[in-house]
């Protein structure tokens, strides 16, 4: 069972459509050619947190539909400056990733999304290249330094802001004046402010629901982990320690290096 995005798949024919229903929870895309996914972050499949989750569920759903799907960012963390290319190469060839490298920029093809990876100081760069070469129907963009991105290609494209958090970094794409801004929850549109230009609507990731187990006992509580750094994985390894998973656990937390 998955929660859909109301993506309609057809034939992509004429110009992008945004409908927003009368209730601001059922959103409907449909569209021509090409969305394309501008941030400052990393790029599918790598992940950090729930925004690049949620991101990446939506691009390959899309791309999944029959659109072309370029996602574009940077392999260096926007917060310090620190790459991952490494990471991302060892990652592609443990996965048999063809990619190509040449000036700081990676390019892969990850479930049938064009991925770009950048250096920071060339995102608004290539965003204005893509603009022009791509000519997409639909830009995405979100989170750190997402407001200029948005003021970017608002003038040559349906700019739509994601609202991953009520933070400033969450929100602050608002202030680039997307055509729509798309919260992750009710919650986030209820803080999210009055933005003139910018029209409101809930969203929803299409997560799968987990298959059938083994037919072991499950309670009704959920473990979540982040093995992230930032959100708390030294303290997490350190509680591994000391408390006993279940054994259904253990392959999850080996699988994250943990």
């Amino acid at each position: 069972m998955r929660v859909p995005y109301y993506i309609e798949a057809r034939t992509p024919v004429g110009r992008p459509v945004l409908v927003i229903e009368p209730h601001h929870d059922d959103f409907a895309l449909s569209a021509s050619g090409t969305f394309l996914f501008a941030w400052r972050r990393t790029l599918p499949p790598f992940l950090i947190g729930g925004a690049e989750v949620t991101q990446q569920l939506l691009a390959e759903e899309l791309a999944a539909a029959g659109w072309h799907v370029t996602y574009l960012g940077s392999h260096e963390a926007p917060w310090n400056g620190a790459t991952q290319l490494p990471d991302m190469r060892a990652y592609l060839d443990r996965h048999r990733v063809p990619y190509d490298e040449a000036d700081g920029t990676l390019r892969y093809r990850w479930n049938g999304v064009e991925c770009v990876a950048l250096m920071q100081n060339n995102v608004e760069h290539a965003l204005g290249s893509l603009l022009g070469d791509l000519r997409p129907d639909v830009v995405f963009t979100s989170q750190e330094g997402s407001a200029q991105l948005a003021a970017q290609a608002r003038p040559t494209a349906l700019v739509v802001g994601i609202l991953h958090s009520v933070s400033a970094t969450g929100l602050g794409v608002l202030a680039g004046r997307p055509h729509y801004g798309l919260a992750v929850s009710d919650f986030v549109r209820s803080r999210a402010p009055h933005t003139p230009g910018t029209r409101l609507a809930v969203m929803y990731p299409p997560f799968a629901l987990p298959g059938e187990g083994s037919g072991e006992g499950r309670t009704a509580s959920v473990l979540m982990i982040n093995p992230i750094p930032a959100k708390g994985s030294e303290l997490l390894r350190a509680r591994r320690q000391a408390v006993t998973f279940t054994r259904p656990c253990l392959p999850e937390l080996r699988e994250l290096g943990i």
